[in-house]
């Protein structure tokens, strides 16, 4: 298990979406609405879809060939599915992608 690189995925999802959802609390207490927030804001929203793409490596992980469907245009037909062959930029894009189609 050690080598697999499940626990590094799974405490950084951890981490990200903790730290995510700790930001959007302290945003939703704001009265009143300026620059600092907005950008609080889109780093949150920015951090929330980090920790959805490295929730779905972990995934990725423990089912091989979960997301072999995935293709942007790369001709990733091959892809070695190992954890450390996992194309982080493609689950990453599928995961902002469902984000936004979701919002």
């Amino acid at each position: 298990m050690r080598n697999t690189g499940i626990p590094v995925i799974l405490l950084w999802t951890i981490f990200g979406g903790w730290s995510a959802i700790r930001l959007i609390q302290r945003l939703a207490r704001e009265s009143r609405i300026n620059g600092a927030v907005l950008q609080g804001a889109l780093a949150g929203y920015l951090m929330l879809g980090l920790a959805s793409g490295l929730l779905l490596c972990g995934l990725e992980t423990i089912q091989p060939g979960s997301f072999r469907g995935i293709d942007i245009g790369t001709g990733a037909v091959g892809l070695d599915h190992s954890v450390w062959g996992l194309n982080f930029a493609e689950l990453n894009y599928f995961a902002f992608v469902s984000l936004t189609t979701m919002g």
